[in-house]
């Protein structure tokens, strides 16, 4: 046998120690805490490690059952002998705050809508609503715990897929306009420069007719189109969603509590609608006319 794979046979030989000694010790916490807590906290922690534990703790303190922590202390330690994936990363002190800080949270039964981290990981979060405790999920999925007040994960990937694809195509058509206005100012520009300069040559007078019609042209397209207001307010648009899309997507300023999704789509919505009535009203100036737009709460509701 060579070398590695002794290696690996004593490696496996060790984990499958640790394993039978895992179940021995699971087996006498079983006999003092009772069935049911021990076999929910070890059930699938002892394959899939920590990670899952957490998600476990959490459904065990939202049911406000008692977890002694002598008990997670244990788990803790043997899983993290177990399992590979785990070493380095146990922090007991860390668990250990948590854990309290878990405890604390559950013996509030007022509604209050928190959202804290609680692992420092950025991943995990408790939000109490209605005396109820959600741990173990990102601020987002948190937020969607209740179906009354949030839309299904499906419906939330639905649209923030939608919102992107909106983001960057409002700039791809800012960029472009942005091109062609560039274009159009340079050519009646250069025309408006060069046309003094034929005058003086006695060039053919169709020449300096047609350079006289390039500039006047040019002007008049960039009028017409407005396209350097309408790449503005493309750009404030990008701009807008972009900053929304990327404070709900860190949970940030309004994002760090309450329905998140929600919110998104309101803060979305307003600046949509703004944009779009800013919008109308360039179009209405590039054909000579200026039509304010009436207020939101002046628009007659359909009965």
């Amino acid at each position: 046998m060579s070398g590695e794979a002794r290696h690996l046979a004593e490696l496996q030989a060790s984990r499958n120690q640790a394993r039978h000694a895992f179940a021995s010790k699971i087996a006498d916490f079983r006999r003092k805490h009772g069935n049911a807590t021990v076999e929910y906290l070890t059930s699938a922690a002892r394959e899939n490690g920590i990670t899952v534990l957490k998600s476990q703790v959490s459904d065990i303190l939202a049911a406000r059952k008692t977890v002694p922590w002598e008990l997670m202390q244990f788990i803790l330690e043997e899983i993290h002998k177990v399992d590979p994936a785990t070493q380095g990363s146990l922090d007991l002190e860390e668990w250990r705050e948590a854990y309290e800080r878990f405890a604390e949270a559950t013996r509030d039964e007022k509604n209050i809508p928190i959202q804290t981290n609680i692992f420092q990981s950025g991943r995990d979060y408790t939000y109490i609503a209605g005396g109820q405790v959600v741990v173990g999920a990102t601020r987002a999925t948190s937020a969607a715990a209740s179906a009354e007040q949030s839309g299904t994960p499906d419906e939330i990937s639905e649209y923030l897929s939608e919102l992107e694809n909106e983001i960057t195509a409002v700039a791809k058509a800012a960029r472009r306009r942005l091109v062609i206005y560039r274009t159009l100012r340079f050519a009646a520009l250069a025309a408006s420069a060069v046309t003094p300069a034929v005058a003086l040559l006695n060039a053919a007078t169709w020449i300096t007719a047609g350079v006289g019609t390039v500039a006047f042209l040019s002007e008049g397209a960039i009028q017409l189109t407005r396209l350097n207001e309408r790449a503005v307010l493309d750009t404030r648009r990008v701009s807008s969603l972009s900053r929304e899309f990327r404070m709900y997507r860190t949970s940030v300023g309004d994002y760090a509590s309450g329905n998140n999704y929600t919110l998104l789509v309101q803060r979305i919505e307003e600046i949509r609608e703004k944009n779009d009535n800013e919008r109308l009203d360039v179009v209405q100036q590039s054909f000579g006319a200026h039509i304010s737009t009436p207020a939101t709460d002046q628009i007659p509701k359909r009965s």
